[in-house]
């Protein structure tokens, strides 16, 4: 449970459900921000993975009464700079068995493996990137007028409309947009270190 809304955010809930009483959930875990995805792993289905809308990655132990996560990502250095879309358990061995790694993607354009060590670890299997020509994200366009007027305001003549030129290009490409906001990841079940993203953009 969350709130998808960036100036609305509140602390969210994870609850877990069994069909043999459906009117209250078994177990409540409370998280500082909005729960924006969850999966269980196949190979330890005991460990629930939690992405948070603050880039945050979790793992829950379901059989332990501890309300606190059994692991979680550095909350400065290795957290995503946003919201977590999808946590996926994958398989390292082609054909399932083996360890199993937890991938995450998020629309910082990063697309991140954890490992279950000490806390997790992170790897970032992949950055993704705006085709060129694409327009930008959400994000982007917003700022886009406001970055024009602030160049228009600071200089004129052609080295002014030069720059205000390059500030609305920034939500089409630039700086700002160069990443592509990741919204769901899924591996191939034949070779697990073939994948692909679905983009905010509607590409893959």
């Amino acid at each position: 449970y969350s709130s998808f809304e960036f100036t609305k955010q509140k602390p969210g809930l994870v609850a877990l459900w069994a069909l043999q009483c459906p009117h209250y959930p078994q177990r409540l875990w409370h998280v500082k921000c909005g729960a924006t995805a969850v999966a269980f792993s196949r190979a330890q289905p005991h460990l629930l993975a939690v992405g948070l809308y603050t880039g945050m990655v979790c793992v829950y132990d379901v059989r332990s009464t501890d309300p606190k996560a059994a692991s979680e990502a550095n909350h400065i250095t290795d957290k995503h700079n946003e919201p977590v879309w999808e946590v996926k358990w994958v398989n390292k061995l082609a054909g399932g068995g083996g360890d199993e790694a937890l991938v995450s993607v998020s629309t910082d354009g990063r697309v991140t493996q954890w490992a279950l060590k000490k806390g997790l670890e992170r790897t970032d299997l992949m950055r993704l990137k705006r085709l060129p020509g694409v327009a930008g994200s959400t994000l982007g366009r917003s700022f886009a007028p406001a970055l024009a007027s602030a160049a228009e305001g600071g200089e004129k003549g052609e080295k002014g409309a030069a720059r205000r030129a390059a500030a609305v290009d920034v939500g089409e490409g630039g700086i700002i947009s160069r990443r592509a906001a990741g919204l769901s990841v899924d591996f191939s079940p034949i070779d697990p270190s073939v994948y692909i993203c679905g983009t905010e953009d509607g590409f893959i």
